[in-house]
């Protein structure tokens, strides 16, 4: 039922941090939500092609194959799709200047020999093997220095159409998964902050193009609270994992999580209060959205509010909703880490 398909590195230069976004530039986005998508869209549940001046805080998490992994895997397997659909992995939030929020199944879940866990072989992926903490005096630079991710994962930042490869690629050099997260009981606290560097003579950012988004720090939104998700996901009714090349999004609705419960049929303890359900007639996120923002786009600024968790394995317009992690909820875990990063 998940949303998705499920190193050597020094320590470098953080990369710059992005241009907070002007008021001219909110607007612009508000007023491109406001204006009905245009029919070549490519709507297939719900998913619009994101406008201009939105969504400037999704980040993709990919995996960089070498010329010589790629062409044994095609050669092997007989790999019909192009590249930058392997590719893809999950999508994820820049909330920090080097730091993005994703879902801890896109580090950890899966089988490690076909590149579904991040980290790098010697660390298991079965359960967090790291952390970072200001209250456990666990420092960033040890993280780091115990080179745990595998290689071939980086982050892409400014990013619009994948199959292009545009945007600003870097390194990740530390995975801190949520202590209560278990791959065996999916579930609960589905959530992971990684960390990334700059190559030793990194890209200048584009600051229009690259943004951190505020996290939600409240209670969680009322029923029929109107929420945003973007993603890579498929977006086709196509077998498989195929994400879509450009960046699109989706409105849902916030809903009760009784409903959640009833409609998904799943126990009352796997739509816990630390979990958003959203959903919409004929609109829901699909494979390869896993790990990707949730966003309330009403006032302003825009608040992250939720990260794309799980939901029912299908992807058509059944109006099924699907369940995000609530970002609110882990506000302390959060600060714990960045802030000792801090330090």
């Amino acid at each position: 039922m998940l949303l998705t398909s499920p190193s050597k590195l020094l320590m470098v230069r953080p990369a710059p941090t992005p241009a907070p976004a002007t008021a001219a530039a909110k607007q612009s986005a508000k007023d491109a939500l406001a204006k009905p998508p245009a029919k070549d869209d490519g709507r297939i549940y719900g998913g619009y092609r994101v406008p201009r001046g939105f969504g400037h805080w999704q980040v993709e998490i990919y995996r960089d194959f070498a010329p010589a992994d790629w062409a044994y895997h095609v050669k092997a397997t007989h790999e019909k799709r192009p590249e930058w659909q392997l590719q893809h992995h999950c999508g994820a939030a820049l909330v920090a200047k080097d730091w993005v929020l994703t879902a801890a199944h896109c580090v950890l879940n899966g089988d490690p020999g076909k590149h579904a866990c991040m980290l790098h072989e010697g660390f298991s992926c079965d359960h967090a093997v790291m952390t970072v903490s200001k209250q456990q005096h666990a420092s960033l630079a040890q993280c780091i220095k115990a080179q745990q991710i595998d290689p071939v994962f980086k982050v892409r930042l400014g990013a619009d159409d994948i199959s292009r490869g545009d945007g600003f690629s870097y390194r990740i050099d530390c995975a801190v998964v949520h202590p209560g997260w278990n791959p065996a009981s999916f579930y609960h606290d589905d959530i992971a902050l990684l960390h990334f560097a700059t190559d030793e003579s990194p890209a200048k950012l584009e600051p229009k193009k690259i943004q951190q988004i505020q996290m939600h720090v409240r209670s969680a939104p009322d029923t029929g609270t109107p929420v945003t998700v973007t993603g890579w996901g498929k977006s086709q009714p196509v077998s498989g994992a195929k994400p879509n090349a450009v960046l699109m999004r989706t409105e849902l609705q916030i809903h009760d999580n009784d409903y959640c419960v009833k409609r998904l049929g799943v126990n009352a303890d796997q739509v816990d209060d630390k979990v958003l359900c959203a959903g919409a007639s004929a609109q829901k996120t699909c494979l390869g959205d896993s790990g990707g923002p949730v966003v309330l786009t009403q006032g302003n600024p825009y608040y992250l509010v939720g990260i794309v968790s799980w939901g029912a394995q299908s992807c058509k317009g059944d109006a099924a909703p699907g369940v995000y992690t609530r970002v609110a909820a882990y506000a302390a875990w959060i600060d714990d880490v960045l802030q000792a990063d801090r330090d």
